[in-house]
């Protein structure tokens, strides 16, 4: 596409001024929006060398200005003012041509094309907080979702699956809805056992273990999981410990009671929020990693431990088959009993391990932060040139 350039909108797509809305790029918080701007943004100056980037942030966003990267605090009193005001006023001053937001919701007023990002919509069958369980909330997302994605030149989704779902509720053309995998960053690779035996032991951790990472709400099934470890028999309970990394006030509480009611407090660990630099450690050290989520848009966490070595059981719902592939032993969680059959296998079965290990670092390395940032920018591309999303 070098050189292309478009008589109806003049832009040049090696050299266009992209607006980035990154108010979630914050230090010490890891979410999937985090993580999306984290890849772009440190991918696509390098395969794009001449493209500026317009970061928009608020008082909460921390990233030095640096090379082709220029950030600008935007005021947010309330957020749909920073949503609809802010952001228009910052794209028009600083001339943007494209714009990219991590997020549903883009300016109405926006004066360039602007692509969005719709994850999933799970939010809407599994609210994360008590206002998104609202109907007036679900109304009020229902008709500005519906006019941002009808007003965006294009939307991107991190998978097949949660393509299906958008294209089903917002009843867009097939071609304007893009589905951009996530990558997984290079930090996460396997970890030598004389480095990965110190972090392990300041989590409490000795011997085998199985491993779960992510929250605690309820679609993530962990209760789910309790249930079947409860299953499995004394003896390999006595062997294998299970590792639960999650932030505290997503629904840890009732499970770490239930566990306690039934004596498993020393063989359950509950380990908190665990920092991005642990994460390769953890995962090396896995005998197993469980996700046993029954609804997930995309689901990183089991490719990050994958590519760290680490045999992975998971789920079979949602669009988890569709990301691990062949490389993980799949399981339907809903049912506990099946759960604690599968664990027992596995950990009873080395060899398949062995196997599974080596298939989830083949798996992983297909999934990058150069692949994924490429793909978005093809988008951004063809929306410059004017051609649209066919």
């Amino acid at each position: 596409m070098a050189g292309v350039r478009t008589a109806a909108a003049g832009i040049e797509v090696q050299t266009m001024r992209l607006g980035v809305d990154i108010r979630e790029w914050e230090p010490g918080r890891r979410t999937g929006i985090g993580t999306f701007l984290e890849m772009f943004l440190g991918e696509a100056p390098r395969q794009r060398p001449g493209l500026k980037l317009l970061l928009y942030g608020n008082a909460d966003t921390a990233l030095p200005s640096s090379g082709a990267l220029m950030v600008r605090r935007l005021p947010e009193p309330f957020r749909l003012w920073f949503d609809q005001v802010s952001l228009a006023r910052g794209v028009r001053a600083d001339g943007a041509e494209i714009f990219l937001s991590p997020y549903y919701k883009m300016p109405l007023a926006c004066p360039c094309p602007g692509v969005i990002t719709i994850h999933d919509l799970l939010f809407l069958e599994y609210p994360p907080t008590p206002r998104h369980a609202t109907a007036l909330y679900r109304l009020l997302f229902g008709v500005g979702a519906t006019l941002m994605a009808r007003r965006a030149a294009a939307v991107l989704t991190d998978s097949e699956w949660s393509r299906r779902d958008i294209l089903g509720r917002f009843k867009l053309q097939a071609g304007r809805v893009v589905v951009t995998p996530l990558g997984v960053s290079p930090r996460f690779r396997p970890i030598p056992p004389h480095l990965v035996r110190p972090v392990v032991a300041r989590y409490g951790l000795e011997g085998d273990y199985v491993l779960y990472v992510g929250n605690f709400r309820p679609h993530k099934n962990v209760g789910g999981l309790l249930e079947a470890y409860a299953a499995l028999p004394a003896a390999l309970r006595t062997r294998v410990s299970l590792a639960l990394a999650g932030a505290r006030g997503t629904g840890a509480g009732p499970l770490r009671a239930w566990a306690a009611a039934r004596g498993l407090t020393q063989a359950v660990r509950f380990l908190g929020p665990v920092p991005d630099a642990d994460l390769p450690a953890l995962y090396s050290g896995a005998t197993l990693f469980c996700f046993p989520s029954l609804a997930e848009g995309f689901g990183l966490p089991p490719l990050e431990a994958m590519a760290c070595g680490a045999p992975v059981l998971c789920s079979d719902a949602a669009a988890l088959p569709e990301v691990v592939g062949e490389a993980a032993s799949l399981v339907n969680a809903r049912h506990p009993a099946a759960l604690a059959a599968a664990l027992e296998a596995l950990l009873t079965d080395g060899s398949t391990r062995d196997r599974l290990r080596e298939r989830g670092l083949a798996r992983a390395a297909t999934f990058t932060s150069g692949r994924f940032a490429a793909v978005v920018l093809a988008v951004l591309e063809q929306v410059a040139a004017g051609r649209g999303i066919a």
